[in-house]
């Protein structure tokens, strides 16, 4: 899971230019929000960290959106 959250951030950068701020914001995403939402089974909180194209493909190939 830790790897999936982590690949998927770094997808979703739209330029590889990274400030100290962004670092610091991402690394709350990862280590505060996602196991929050993950924990609790915040929709919503987990509505406004996916990105609105956000896919998933599982281990069998389904395939998953965020609207799905």
């Amino acid at each position: 899971m830790r790897h999936f959250l982590t690949l998927l951030i770094i997808i979703s950068l739209p330029s590889l230019a990274i400030s100290q701020s962004d670092i610091e914001v991402l690394r709350y995403l990862k280590e505060v929000q996602w196991p929050k939402a993950y924990k609790e089974q915040d929709t919503v909180l987990l509505s406004s960290i996916l990105a609105d194209e956000f896919q998933m493909i599982t281990a069998d190939g389904e395939w998953s959106t965020k609207k799905t």
